[in-house]
C-alpha cells in the first residue's frame, strides 16, 4: 500500500473515532476501597476505579461494598466527557464472631471476574463481593475469603449479562467449601486456624481481602395464640443484620400484613415492630427475615375460636290483653332480653332484621340488649284470644360462626264489643220473688261482663265493679228505690253465680234522681244500633230505657242502648205487667 493510501486511511479511521467519541458520554470513576463494585442501571461492572463510557441520558449508579454503607447517585451524562465521579464509602458495622466456615469458587469463565456475588437474596443489596476475591491463591494459602456464618446459604453469581450460576451451599464450622460453579459440585477442605481466631472485621483488604458477614438473628411471636372471633392479636418482632422482612399468613380471609421492606439501608440494622390484627380464621402468621449472613423464618399460630353463646328469655312468658270496644283496658309488656358473646351482629326477628353492634378488634365481645313488646293479638274479631309469638334471636360474627335461639310469648285475653247495661221487666223482680226478673239475653250480656272483669281484675287485684240499679217513673221514691235494689241485688247474684266475688261488687240504688229525660232517650234512641223503638207512645220508650242496672269497669261504663234485637227484647219493653209465667220461660 502506497504512503498516500495509508495516510488517507489513517485519516478515515481517526475521524470515525471521533465521531464515535462524540456520540458517546463518558465519565472518571474513582472508588475507596477499590474492592467495592460499582452497578450501572442495576447490573454489575466490576471493581476498582475506571472509565464509564455509557449511552447519553440518566443512569442510575451504586456502589457496594460489604461492611459499608452502599452509595447511590442519579447521573444524567451527557454526550462527551461529564464530571468524574469520587465515591469514598463509610465502614459501617462492628466484628463478626464465629462460628463459621469460608466458601471458595472455581470455574469462573475468564473475563468473568468481577461477577458479583449475592448471598441469600436476589436483590443488588445483598451483595458481599466479587468473584475474584473469593477464588484466588497465592503460593500455599488462600489469598482471599469469603467467610459466612455455619449453615445453608442461597448463593447467586451475577454479572452485567445476567445470572452466572445460583444455589445453596452448605457452610460447615472451620471448613472451607469450594464450589465449581461448571457443574455445582463442591468439596469440604480443613480450615482448623479459623478455630482461633476471635472477632474479625466485616472487610479487611491487603495482602488477602477477608470479607466476614454477620449472621441473621430474630424472633417473633403472636400473642394470644388462642382467641374468640373479633379479639386483637399482637404480633411482634426483633431481628437483626437484616435487609428484608417480611410477614405473610396461611389463610386468606384475616388481615393480612402487607410486606415491610427495610433496604436498601445504609447499614444492617437490629428491626423491631409489632402489629395488632384480628384473624378471622385459624392462622398462622410467617415471619422471614433475610439478610447476607442468613435467613431467619419464625410462626405464630393463631387459634380462632367462631362458636357464638347466646340466649334470650322473657321477663313474662304470658302476657293478657283486654278490649272492650275501642278501649283496651289490659295491655301487658313482656321485656325480651337478650345476651351474646363472640357475635358481632344480632338480629331480632321479626322485631328488627340483623345490624351490626361492633367491629374488630375488640376486648369485650359480650353483646346484650333489651326489647319491650306489648300484647298485641293478631286477631280483630270479638272473643277469647290465645296466641303464641315465637322471637328468634339471630348472632353472627365475621369468622363464620352463627347461633339461633328463641323464645315464645303466649298472649291470652279477650276481644269484646261494648258492654250493655242489663234491662228488666215492668216492676221485676217482685217483693218476695227476687229470683224472677233476669232474663236469657240479659243472662248472656252478664255473663260476658263477668268474663272482662275477671281479666281485668287478674292485673287489677284490687278492681271493683260499679252496679247502679234503676226504675222507671211509676211508684213512689221508696217505692222505685227498692225496686232498683231488687234488680242491682238479682243482677249481683247472677254474677256471683259465673264465679266474682261478691266484695267486689259495689251496687248503688237510685230512685228518682238520675233518671234518663225523655230527651235523653230520644237522642239514645236515634244513635242505637240495635234499631229504634216504633212505639207511639215516647213515654214508653222513656220507662223501658229506665229499667236497667249500669255497669262499670275500670272506668268504662255500659252502653245504654236499649236491646231491641234480643228474642226476649218484648218481655222486657212491655208497658203492663207481664206475667210471671211469661218471664220465667223468657229466662
Amino acid at each position: 500500500m502506497s504512503l498516500k493510501r495509508l495516510s488517507i486511511l489513517f485519516l478515515v479511521l481517526g475521524a470515525l473515532a471521533t465521531s464515535l467519541e462524540a456520540q458517546e458520554a463518558w465519565l472518571y470513576f474513582e472508588v475507596t476501597p477499590m474492592e467495592a463494585t460499582l452497578f450501572v442501571d442495576g447490573k454489575p461492572l466490576g471493581d476498582r476505579n475506571r472509565v464509564l463510557r455509557l449511552a447519553p441520558g440518566a443512569h442510575s449508579l451504586a456502589v457496594y461494598n460489604y461492611g459499608y454503607k452502599p452509595f447511590y447517585k442519579d447521573v444524567n451524562m451527557q454526550a462527551g466527557k461529564n464530571a468524574p465521579v469520587t465515591v469514598v464509602l463509610e465502614a459501617w458495622g462492628g466484628p463478626v464472631s464465629g462460628p463459621w466456615g469460608s466458601v471458595q469458587f472455581e470455574g469462573v469463565p475468564p473475563g468473568r471476574k468481577g461477577t458479583a456475588v449475592l448471598s441469600n437474596g436476589k436483590t443488588n443489596d445483598y451483595f458481599v463481593g466479587h468473584a475474584d476475591e473469593f477464588n484466588q491463591s497465592l503460593l500455599f494459602f488462600h489469598k482471599d475469603e469469603l467467610v459466612l456464618p455455619v449453615g445453608t446459604h442461597e448463593l447467586t453469581l451475577i454479572g452485567a449479562s445476567g445470572s452466572l450460576w445460583s444455589g445453596n451451599v452448605k457452610v460447615e464450622a472451620n471448613q472451607r467449601t469450594v464450589v465449581d460453579i461448571r457443574n455445582g459440585g463442591t468439596t469440604m477442605e480443613n480450615w482448623p486456624d479459623w478455630a482461633k481466631v476471635g472477632a474479625m472485621p466485616r472487610f479487611g483488604s491487603g495482602v488477602r481481602t477477608q470479607v466476614v458477614v454477620a449472621p441473621v438473628s430474630g424472633t417473633f411471636s403472636a400473642t394470644p395464640n388462642k382467641i374468640d372471633c373479633n379479639q386483637p392479636v399482637r404480633l411482634a418482632w426483633t431481628t437483626s443484620e437484616t435487609l428484608h422482612a417480611n410477614i405473610a399468613s396461611t389463610q386468606g380471609n384475616y388481615d393480612e400484613l402487607p410486606q415491610f421492606q427495610y433496604g436498601p439501608l445504609p447499614a444492617y440494622s437490629t428491626l423491631n415492630g409489632d402489629k395488632i390484627v384480628s384473624p378471622r380464621a385459624t392462622t398462622t402468621y410467617n415471619f422471614r427475615s433475610a439478610g447476607p449472613g442468613g435467613v431467619v423464618t419464625g410462626a405464630g399460630p393463631v387459634e380462632v375460636n367462631p362458636v357464638i353463646k347466646s340466649s334470650i328469655n322473657s321477663s313474662m312468658p304470658e302476657i293478657l290483653y283486654l278490649k272492650v270496644g275501642d278501649k283496651i283496658m289490659v295491655q301487658d309488656s313482656t321485656t325480651l332480653s337478650w345476651t351474646t358473646y363472640n357475635a358481632d351482629t344480632v338480629g331480632l326477628n321479626p322485631l328488627f332484621p340483623s345490624e351490626t353492634r361492633f367491629t374488630a378488634p375488640k376486648d369485650d365481645l359480650n353483646l346484650s340488649g333489651s326489647q319491650s313488646v306489648a300484647a298485641s293479638p293478631r286477631q280483630t274479631t270479638n272473643g277469647p284470644v290465645s296466641e303464641d309469638n315465637t322471637y328468634t334471636l339471630g348472632s353472627s360474627n365475621v369468622c363464620t360462626g352463627t347461633d339461633s335461639q328463641s323464645t315464645s310469648v303466649h298472649t291470652r285475653g279477650l276481644i269484646e264489643s261494648p258492654m250493655a247495661s242489663i234491662f228488666f221487666p215492668t216492676a221485676y223482680p217482685m217483693a218476695g220473688k227476687s229470683n224472677v226478673g233476669l232474663v236469657a239475653s240479659q243472662k248472656a250480656e252478664l255473663n260476658r261482663v263477668a268474663a272482662i272483669f275477671k281479666l281485668y281484675k287478674e292485673r287489677n287485684a284490687d278492681a271493683k265493679m260499679m252496679l247502679e240499679g234503676y226504675a222507671d217513673k211509676r211508684g213512689s221514691v221508696g217505692e222505685n228505690k227498692k225496686l232498683a235494689e231488687r234488680r242491682l241485688a238479682r243482677a249481683k247474684a247472677y254474677l256471683v253465680e259465673q264465679g266474682i266475688s261478691a266484695d267486689s261488687i259495689e251496687t248503688t240504688a237510685h230512685g228518682s234522681e238520675e233518671r234518663l229525660s225523655l230527651e235523653d232517650v230520644e237522642a239514645l234512641d236515634a244513635q242505637n244500633p240495635n234499631g229504634q223503638s216504633d212505639a207511639k207512645n215516647r213515654e214508653w220508650v222513656q220507662r223501658a230505657y229506665n229499667r236497667r242496672v249500669d255497669v262499670t269497669i275500670g272506668g268504662v261504663q255500659s252502653s245504654r242502648f236499649y236491646p231491641y234485637k234480643a228474642a226476649d227484647a218484648k218481655v222486657m219493653f212491655s208497658y203492663s205487667l207481664v206475667p210471671e209465667g211469661t218471664v220465667k220461660k223468657a229466662e
